[in-house]
């Protein structure tokens, strides 16, 4: 676990961040095309809902919650617990057989790509499954 303090310095020195919580606000902007997020209204409105401006040193600044808070928006708490999974970097590390080619290749319950499935419900693909992790099936 880490702490996050959002008035500490930004790690991101190419970007020009006001803040920590500026700079992980702008890494999740980047990465929300990847991230598969639940259909949630209040988690949209909370994700659009701060502003931002560029301070004195041209350093990009999101609004603060008060500020928010007197144009009628509320906190955005889920939005920030959100941002703050991208505080620190992690590691990848390269998996056998995650290749394509070997038996250990995993893929999610779900695929938008998918046109027909052999195992499941039509437009699911096949369930896979890496060794280890627990099978849930709905016939048990």
């Amino acid at each position: 676990m880490h702490d996050v303090q959002f008035a500490s310095k930004s790690d991101q020195r190419q970007e020009r961040y006001a803040n920590k919580r500026a700079e992980i606000w702008g890494i999740m902007k980047e990465k929300l095309q990847y991230l598969s997020l639940p259909n949630d209204s209040e988690l949209r409105e909370q994700l659009c809902g701060p502003e931002f401006a560029l301070n004195s040193r041209d350093e990009i600044l999101l609004e603060a919650k008060a500020d928010m808070k007197r144009r009628g928006v509320a906190s955005p708490d889920i939005a920030d617990a959100l941002a703050c999974t991208f505080a620190s970097e992690i590691a990848t590390l390269p998996v056998p057989g995650w290749d394509g080619r070997g038996d250990h290749l995993v893929r999610s319950e779900y695929d938008p790509f998918a046109r027909e499935s052999v195992d499941g419900p039509p437009g699911m693909p096949p369930r896979v499954y890496a060794e280890g992790w627990a099978r849930l099936r709905e016939d048990d």
